[in-house]
């Protein structure tokens, strides 16, 4: 799979206010399945005979369900070279759209400039900007004994070697902003002009730390870590306090380093750093849908790309960092890879459903390497779809070179798509449209640390603050609400709020004093 691993992540929208002339009036009432295609810079006819093939072999679809497609553009490699400064070249871009409005074919863009940027696509720092920055240490992740590997250390070439994604480091986060935007600039004059093909974008596919050594490691992203703590904790003696630890201020403070034995789990420090890395991962994510957003496109249509996995929650906060609130963001939907057993994982989609009431699949396959079958792929089609799932991706179409297993075409699975799309042509799709979302934190007014099991209750809706204080109520639907907060040995208190229809409404942090 690695091969096109870059480009398995589709849909994905953000978000200004748009005239409400062009916007497409069943998009929010349609469920749509977009299987994975890789269009080529150099072979328009050819990406063109294939994606007519696509549709006659799964059929257009129907008013509430239809067929697309979605493509990838690697915004941080697709450029003019170091000559024109890594300018983004829209080329392989602009094929993508044209081939959409010949075939009138609605497109799901993957905007890839994140770990999957890198793989699968020559070396050459000439024209990747993503190997030309990877040059300098302090643009890249470091392992735990500081060093730097290159991009073929590890078995995913292009994997060896990534960029840090701590807020310090200036320079990968501008010329990251440039392209990106440049990409969604296109993005956003072809969803002008053809709202009802534009499925929408989504932030770089699966964005998370190393997945085959302990990082970031790099001075900087320690540096930022130490500032972190100093205004979680106030000062050095509450942080000593709560790590049962020592020091005289927070420049001592440096990361656990498993390859020197330290803990991570079950360690006071070890789940600090890990947190704080989950916290990097989630405000990339965050600041991605932020940039599509200042270019204008539209919320309802951006759409995260995160890998949750579910098989391996302790590979998946420990090494990646990526739980899945890093998929949930201010101003965009939540976007998931789910193959093979995670397509039948029931909780995984019930919790994006209610994080998110607009959310989709970005990378989908339940096909195992022994076999499927077409029942099975019923299975999961319906299983996503009662979850209210609104775009899947299946991965891949036909280009599929080393898991050949996950080849579509000519398969049971094509015939499922095609079987189920026919099914649900003519059912309205429901998604959450019309509902906002209540975020917020309680803490202790006198530590001001977090008061974690804090019971926050909204009507008869009750949910508990998790380990960082923080809550979340999803589905809301618009109006004013008096929220309730009751911590054991701090007592109760009161907050009235406005709920708005596709809007995250953030309370004050509630401050509770002890014994109240």
């Amino acid at each position: 799979m690695q091969k096109l691993k870059g480009l398995v992540t589709i849909a994905v929208l953000v978000a200004l206010i748009i005239p409400t002339a062009i916007q497409a009036s069943d998009y929010n009432h349609t469920f749509y399945i977009a299987p994975i295609y890789e269009v080529a810079k150099n072979a328009y006819d050819s990406d063109k005979n294939s994606l007519t093939d696509l549709r006659a072999r799964l059929g257009a679809g129907g008013e509430h369900a239809k067929i697309g497609f979605t493509a990838v553009t690697r915004y941080m490699n697709e450029t003019l070279g170091k000559s024109q400064d890594f300018a983004f070249d829209p080329t392989l871009l602009r094929n993508i759209l044209n081939l959409s409005a010949e075939l009138n074919l609605p497109v799901a863009i993957v905007l890839n400039g994140g770990p999957w940027g890198d793989v699968a696509v020559p070396e050459n720092p000439e024209v990747n900007l993503i190997d030309y920055l990877e040059q300098w240490p302090e643009n890249c992740q470091w392992r735990d004994d500081n060093v730097i590997p290159s991009d073929n250390a590890y078995a995913v070439i292009g994997l060896g070697r990534m960029l840090t994604f701590n807020n310090y480091n200036s320079t990968v986060h501008s010329y990251r902003k440039r392209n990106f935007q440049a990409a969604s600039q296109e993005i956003y004059n072809f969803y002008l002009s053809h709202p009802d093909l534009f499925l929408g974008i989504t932030t770089d596919p699966e964005v998370f730390m190393s997945p085959f050594y302990f990082s970031d490691y790099n001075p900087q992203t320690i540096q930022e870590f130490r500032d972190y703590l100093k205004r979680k904790y106030g000062t050095i003696s509450a942080f000593n306090r709560a790590m049962r630890i020592n020091l005289a201020s927070f420049e001592q403070v440096d990361p656990p380093r498993p390859s020197l034995g330290h803990a991570l789990g079950g360690n006071p420090l070890g789940e600090e750093w890990t947190d704080f890395r989950a916290f990097l991962v989630d405000n990339e994510v965050q600041r991605q849908v932020n940039w599509a957003r200042e270019v204008g496109l539209p919320a309802e249509r951006i759409y995260t790309h995160q890998t949750i996995r579910r098989d391996n929650p302790t590979w998946s906060r420990y090494l990646l960092a990526s739980p899945l609130y890093t998929a949930h963001v201010d101003g965009g939907a939540i976007g998931i890879t789910t193959l093979q057993d995670m397509t039948f994982n029931s909780q995984l989609f019930s919790e994006a459903r209610a994080m998110s009431g607009n959310w989709g699949i970005f990378e989908y396959n339940p096909t195992k390497p022994t076999g499927t079958s077409y029942q099975t792929y019923l299975d999961a089609l319906k299983l996503a779809y009662d979850y209210q799932a609104h775009i899947l991706s299946p991965y891949i179409w036909s280009q599929e070179s080393n898991e050949l297993f996950y080849n579509i075409k000519g398969t049971a699975f094509e015939t499922a798509i095609r079987d189920f799309v026919a099914q649900k042509a003519g059912v309205p799709f429901r998604t959450a449209g019309g509902t906002g979302e209540i975020y917020g934190k309680v803490i202790s007014a006198t530590t001001r640390r977090a008061i974690p099991g804090t019971a926050v209750r909204i009507n008869s809706s009750v949910m508990p603050t998790n380990g960082a204080g923080e809550f979340r109520f999803t589905l809301v639907h618009p109006g004013t609400y008096t929220v309730y907060y009751d911590a054991p040995g701090y007592g109760g208190q009161t907050q009235v709020i406005q709920v708005s229809a596709g809007a995250v409404t953030k309370p004050p942090t509630v401050l509770m004093s002890s014994g109240r």
